[in-house]
This record gives structure tokens, C-alpha cells and sequence, in this order.
């Protein structure tokens, strides 16, 4: 009769001596944590997977539909204009976010709430929140920079997303080029990580959610430099989500923060007049608005950076123990750890 019990539900274990017994809460929480895991795992790992394969079916498909791109099947040669092009890369990130979305919010539905996500958020959060995002973006650029100066100095060269900025030929393909680099980042990575992943963890505690949404952010990237600077901004983002308890925040700030970098690299582009000086005097303004924010923001809050754990059967330490033991850990720091080798140039 128990052997059918454990069978149906799951709820029990076999113990030698006791045989089956009722699992303790503290088993179900470590059950329900890791298959947490697995399936936000399982979602970027299809994301990487479908970003390197999706091209040439988008190509394909797009092709039938009249857009002025198409692929030889013997030599595999592209041909396309810059329109066609950008146009074919910003549906693959798109397909590529979309289906870990999809994915995960089928499997933890009952966690998320997506109209709530999108509510009018805390006005306190949001006045300050902002501006001190963007003050952090700056300070984690600069640390991440910081970094591939370092390895700079190593002998080895590192290429970031920054570095790849291509001017466009055509006004429709600068603009399409744009808008995949600023709009649809800003609001599909936030929904992903900030919303969808935060919310499928929040019942574990915040700090798992946020050091957890953060390190998967990290893994969403190619690059040492990029995966450090998106690490240490998804603890920021994430934070301030919780804080508004809206999405419309981290998605604001993700915006604005990709428009600045935009604007400074059009500048440079453009070959502006005194652009340097433009670009500095931007950041050093956003920087200080930051520091009088946050200066503000934890005078008038001494429970600012109070992070909810919640009341737990697993310590964090089991949590994150959990989190890094877990095989689709390592078969994404394999993948990362390959594309990060990929964006490496090694000098004499």
C-alpha cells in the first residue's frame, strides 16, 4: 500500500530499517529547487542552441516570404543586402529568447503572473532606481573594462559586444540594427531573467533569486568582459525589480543604459567634435546623479538593502550548493566557456 502511495505521489522515501516513510518538507523543497533548476538550465541551453542553428532555417523561411536574402545549398553562400540581413539576425534573437520564455513560463506558470509583473511600480523605487541602475551600469562597465585591460596586459585580446558595433549602409537597416541592440534586449532579457526566472525563485528567497537570475544572465553572453559586466548589473536589476515589484523599471533602465552606449558609439561614428569630451561629461552627470540617489535612497529607506529570505527548510549555502553541482551548470559554463575562447585573441 505504500510502495502505490510513493508511486502516485512522490512523497515518500525508502529508508534501510524504516522502509517508506513521508518525505520531510525539507526533501520536497530540495526536490522542487533543483527541478527549478533544471528547467532554467534546460531554457538557456536551448537558447544557445537555437542561436547558433536558427540562421540558416530563418534565412530560409524569410527567403519564401520575399525579403531580398538567400543561401546557394551547394556553397552555402549568403547572399543579402544590409536590411535583409539585420532583419534575419533580429528574428534569430528573437526566436532564441522567446522559446526559453515560452518554455519556462509553461513549466512554473503557477509562479508567474504577467500582468503583475507589468504593474505600476512603487513610485519610491522608481524615482531612484533608475538613475541608480544606470550609475551601477556605468561602474560595471568600468570594472569589466578594467578587466580586459588586465588580460590586455596577459596577452590576451578580448572582444565584446562594444567592439562590434557595424555602421549600416542603409537607413532601414540602421534602424532595424537599432532597435534589436536597444528595444527588444531591454525588454525580452528582463522578462526572461528579471520576471520569469525571479519569480519561479522567489519562493526559495529573494538572494537566491537574484544571485541565481544574475549568474544565468552571465551565462546568456559570449564573452568574459560582457558575462562579468552582465553578472554584476543582473544583481542591480534584479534588486530593483523586487524593490518596485514591476518589471517596468529594469526594463526603463536596460533601455536607457543601451541608448547612452548607442549614442557615445554614433558619436564616434559620426566623428562628432569634442565627442570624448561629450562621452565623459555624460557619465560623470549620470555618475553623480547616481551617488545623490543613492545617497537619498538609503537615508529615506534603512531597510534600503534589507534582502528577504524568507522562511526556508535549505540554508542558502545547500541552495547555491545545488545550484553549481547540478550537471546543466557545467554543460552552460561549457558553452559559455567555449564562445568566451572564440572572442579570445591570444598576442605575443
Amino acid at each position: 500500500m505504500k510502495d502505490n502511495r510513493y508511486q502516485e505521489n512522490n512523497q515518500y522515501t525508502y529508508i534501510n530499517g524504516l522502509g517508506f516513510i513521508p518525505q520531510t518538507p525539507k526533501q520536497l523543497e530540495r526536490r522542487e529547487l533543483i527541478m527549478r533548476y533544471n528547467f532554467m538550465f534546460i531554457s538557456l541551453i536551448a537558447y544557445h542552441v537555437l542561436s547558433t542553428i536558427l540562421i540558416i532555417p530563418m534565412i530560409k523561411w524569410l527567403a519564401t516570404l520575399g525579403l531580398g536574402i538567400r543561401i546557394n545549398p551547394i556553397t552555402g553562400f549568403i547572399y543579402k543586402d544590409d536590411f535583409s540581413w539585420q532583419f534575419v539576425m533580429c528574428m534569430v534573437y528573437v526566436f532564441s529568447m522567446l522559446l526559453p520564455i515560452l518554455l519556462l513560463y509553461a513549466l512554473i506558470k503557477n509562479d508567474i503572473h504577467i500582468f503583475k509583473m507589468f504593474k505600476v511600480p512603487n513610485k519610491f523605487s522608481m524615482k531612484y532606481g533608475i538613475v541608480i541602475i544606470i550609475g551601477c551600469s556605468i561602474i560595471c562597465n568600468t570594472i569589466s573594462i578594467g578587466l580586459s585591460r588586465f588580460l590586455n596586459t596577459l596577452g590576451i585580446v578580448l572582444k565584446n559586444s562594444n567592439q562590434n558595433f557595424v555602421m549600416q549602409n542603409s537607413t532601414g537597416a540602421m534602424i532595424v540594427y537599432i532597435i534589436s541592440l536597444t528595444i527588444i534586449p531591454a525588454v525580452l532579457e528582463e522578462i526572461l531573467f528579471r520576471g520569469i526566472i525571479i519569480s519561479g525563485l522567489r519562493r526559495f528567497g529573494d538572494f537566491i533569486a537574484i544571485a541565481v537570475s544574475a549568474t544565468l544572465y552571465a551565462f546568456s553572453e559570449g564573452s568574459i568582459q560582457d558575462a562579468l559586466y552582465s553578472f554584476l548589473m543582473g544583481l542591480v536589476l534584479g534588486y530593483f525589480t523586487l524593490r518596485a515589484g514591476s518589471l517596468i523599471v529594469p526594463i526603463l533602465a536596460n533601455f536607457i543604459i543601451k541608448c547612452m552606449y548607442i549614442g557615445f558609439w554614433l558619436l564616434k561614428v559620426y566623428q562628432i567634435d569634442n565627442n570624448r569630451l561629450i562621452m565623459l561629461s555624460v557619465l560623470v552627470v549620470f555618475l553623480v546623479a547616481s551617488l545623490i540617489a543613492f545617497g537619498l535612497f538609503i537615508a529615506k529607506d534603512k531597510y534600503a538593502f534589507c534582502i528577504d529570505n524568507r522562511d526556508t527548510n535549505l540554508t542558502n549555502r545547500d541552495k547555491l550548493k545545488y545550484f553549481v553541482s547540478n550537471i546543466g551548470f557545467w554543460i552552460l559554463c561549457s558553452i559559455v566557456f567555449m564562445k568566451c575562447i572564440s572572442s579570445m585573441q591570444i598576442i605575443n
